[in-house]
């Protein structure tokens, strides 16, 4: 199995509050991209408590005995750290931050990816690269609500307007996404990626081995305008292969 995490600042922001994170144990492996909220410090607190819980949570499990234990952890893990930046957002320093998050854990050959905003898990094979999360935003919402299309959607003044994001509220809620088998990549990406590069340029770069693809990924979005911070992880192979 191979990997490439990359988080950059984008062109006209001072911080950055995306966080990214890999982890591998023996028995699975474990991607993140946080996109953090709440303005100045509050962002970058809220995805970095979110990437350290859950790495030092993922390292700490023993083994998952099947995929209704990845999605367990997953919940249990989740819940702790949200009442954690829930608890912690609510001190003025730190008033409204929350993070979005989408994740990917890998046991042996199968994966299974978790969203929670609108960072996004995309699978690439044959030759396609196909979207697997659904944005929780409220653009996407009436978009399934058949009050709008889907390009009305993407264009929609509303598209990042979060409906969901860690540590915003007491309780929190997640999209589990059971990742079809033989899939040949998967990559989870921030908005500062898919929200500003076309999806057709994406794909063209998947042809290169995922150092390049990565690098070009990060490029395509500075020439977009680099209007948002940019992160992205890419995965190829799964845990069974060396």
């Amino acid at each position: 199995m191979k990997y490439k995490a990359l988080s950059k600042l984008g062109l006209i922001r001072s911080t950055n509050q995306d966080r990214v994170l890999t982890v591998e144990t023996n028995d699975a492996f474990l991607a993140m991209v946080c996109d953090g909220i709440g303005g100045g410090r509050a962002g970058d607190v809220a995805s970095q408590m979110t990437i350290d819980y859950f790495k030092t949570a993922f390292e700490d499990k023993k083994e998952f005995k099947d995929d209704e234990d990845v999605i367990s952890w997953f919940e249990a893990t989740l819940n702790k750290v949200n009442q954690k930046i829930y608890k912690k957002g609510q001190s003025s320093a730190y008033l409204g931050m929350g993070t979005t998050s989408v994740s990917l854990v890998i046991v042996g050959n199968r994966a299974i990816g978790f969203n929670i905003g609108d960072s996004r898990l995309y699978d690439y094979r044959h030759h396609e690269l196909n979207l697997l999360s659904h944005d929780q935003t409220y653009a996407y919402m009436m978009y399934m609500e058949n009050e709008i299309t889907k390009e009305e959607a993407e264009n929609h003044p509303k598209r990042n307007v979060l409906l969901n994001a860690i540590g915003v509220n007491k309780k929190i809620t997640f999209e589990t996404i059971r990742v079809p088998d033989n899939w040949e990549r998967l990559m989870l990406s921030s908005d500062g990626l898919h929200d500003y590069v076309d999806l057709e340029f994406i794909k063209d770069t998947f042809k290169y081995d995922i150092e390049k693809t990565a690098d070009l990924l990060i490029e395509l979005a500075y020439e977009a305008g680099g209007y948002d911070n940019i992160s992205l992880v890419i995965v190829e192979g799964d845990k069974n292969e060396s």
